[in-house]
């Protein structure tokens, strides 16, 4: 196992464990916690073909790995002792869990790690605007096949009409079935290049197409948005563990050893 931050992790990591022995809680704060709980699964699925050009250096399976809680920001601690020992043990096992996964990825510095949530963070952004595509592009032949639908359906009424010899009378006992075969001529021209009408059949098949890459694009958006919370939750966790705060930056910086 390679690893400086490893290693600063796991003084961290004792340091924590002797601060919990030796000390109870002393300090009591009005702010309640929010407790991060993620249902562990047996695996997330593999990226679907939209993002599979786009690099990704580990393969992601879930892990049941949580945030560790702030002791003086938790009032029930605070109030509770044995609330307060239950925390700190489970703090412990997730700093412990902590230190495997950075050890297991080979993460040697807290920017190394950085740079792979951003990596994942953009993964994830570029997924969803990919799924929000897919599905415009549904709705739209949604909308198609609506109003395909409601011309034919209301056509055979409206070509009596445009025979009909008093078609003010007509329109009168017809309203409806000449207003939406109006509504549904009208839209069908507005998105039409060339006039023509289109195919049912071809619609149906491409909402079956569509239906599919909707289905393949939100594997993906799901798979990149669950790395992301899970490298979000180590950077907070080492964090702790280092008691620093790490302020993201937009911009790069060069990438050091934590001491």
């Amino acid at each position: 196992m390679t690893g400086v931050l490893s290693m600063f992790l796991f003084k961290g990591y004792l340091n924590c464990y002797e601060e919990n022995a030796e000390h109870k809680e002393n300090k009591k704060k009005t702010v309640d916690v929010e407790k991060y709980n993620t249902e562990s699964e047996k695996s997330a699925p593999h990226p679907s073909n939209l993002l599979q050009e786009e690099a990704v250096s580990i393969l992601f399976i879930k892990s049941d790995l949580r945030l560790v809680v702030n002791l003086q920001d938790c009032v029930k601690a605070q109030q509770n002792t044995a609330y307060a020992n239950k925390v700190k043990l489970s703090n412990l096992k997730e700093m412990a869990k902590t230190v495997a996964y950075i050890q297991e990825h080979g993460y040697d510095t807290r920017d190394s790690l950085e740079d792979s949530f951003s990596e994942i963070k953009n993964h994830a952004s570029t997924s969803r605007k990919d799924l929000k595509s897919v599905e415009d592009n549904l709705r739209k032949v949604n909308e198609q096949i609506h109003y395909t639908g409601q011309y034919f359906a209301n056509k055979p009424v409206y070509q009596k009409f445009v025979k009909a010899k008093n078609k003010g009378q007509f329109r009168q006992e017809h309203p409806t079935e000449i207003a939406l075969y109006e509504a549904a001529r009208k839209f069908l021209k507005e998105q039409s290049a060339d006039g023509k009408l289109p195919s049912m059949r071809l619609l149906k098949s491409e909402k079956e197409k569509l239906l599919q890459q909707k289905k393949d694009a939100q594997k993906t958006y799901h798979y990149y948005r669950d790395y992301q919370k899970e490298l979000n939750t180590v950077c907070s966790n080492v964090d702790k563990i280092l008691g620093q705060t790490h302020t993201r930056q937009p911009g790069k910086q060069k990438s050091t050893d934590i001491s």
